[in-house]
């Protein structure tokens, strides 16, 4: 009960500051497998609010981030695997202008991981809750929050 309710303000807080970040941000404690299921879901997420055919997104990394950011790999993989042309920013490539940029954060707790996204102009947040086996669970939906108009 405690750590539901834990896991509970955690998301509405986080959801709330969540705007500030702008590139990702990996925290130390995330494993590779950690990272692999993270970037699973946020794939899934993403083939829920557009097509994957019709739709490029445009990963904001910082320069050479993929040799310490275990999430990066896999998530672009997922990506276009699940159809979705995938560009990522730290290649120096040109980004279109209709091309949806996606930024992430991991954040390590001791009982799970919380997870943003950040994508035109609107964060998603998700709380993951170890699970008895070790493995990450995801104890609610994502929880969105809108950027006010005129930011």
């Amino acid at each position: 009960m405690r750590s539901m309710l834990f896991a509970l303000i955690a998301t509405m807080l986080l959801a709330g500051c969540a705007g500030a970040f702008r590139k990702p941000y990996i925290a130390r404690g995330v494993s590779q497998a950690d990272a692999a299921a993270v970037a699973v879901e946020i794939a899934a997420y993403m083939g829920q609010l557009y097509p994957p055919a019709r739709t490029t997104i445009a990963i904001e990394l910082p320069r050479f981030a993929r040799w310490r950011d275990p999430v990066a790999p896999v998530l672009a993989e997922s990506l276009r695997r699940g159809g979705f042309a995938v560009l990522e920013t730290d290649t120096g490539v040109v980004v279109p202008p209709a091309a949806k940029r996606l930024g992430y954060s991991v954040s390590a707790w001791p009982d799970g991981l919380l997870v943003q996204i950040q994508l035109q102009g609107t964060v998603a947040s998700r709380w993951y809750a170890r699970g008895v086996n070790g493995g990450l669970v995801g104890v609610s939906p994502f929880a969105v929050k809108e950027a006010a108009y005129g930011q």
